[in-house]
């Protein structure tokens, strides 16, 4: 039923698909945030806390607002 209600409204689906986007970097951010004020003592992440070499410099610095995101959201919500 959850899924019949995503295929039969494109815009729904790619709205959902935004919000959990944004939530995933908001998140993503939170947890570096975490890490450098103290959880690096007792965890280590070699590479950083972000998989995505993309975005691995925007999440360590902390940026809030990182061109490269915003231009991927753009990208794929036009194209879709």
């Amino acid at each position: 039923m959850l899924l019949n209600l995503f295929l039969h409204n494109v815009w729904l689906a790619i709205g959902l698909w935004a919000i959990l986007y944004v939530m995933d970097y908001v998140f993503t951010l939170k947890a570096a945030r975490m890490y450098q004020e103290g959880a690096n003592k007792h965890f280590i992440f070699p590479g950083g806390i972000e998989l995505n070499p993309y975005f691995k410099e925007d999440i360590t610095r902390l940026r809030r607002f990182s061109f490269g995101f915003f231009l991927m959201l753009f990208f794929v919500e036009v194209c879709c």
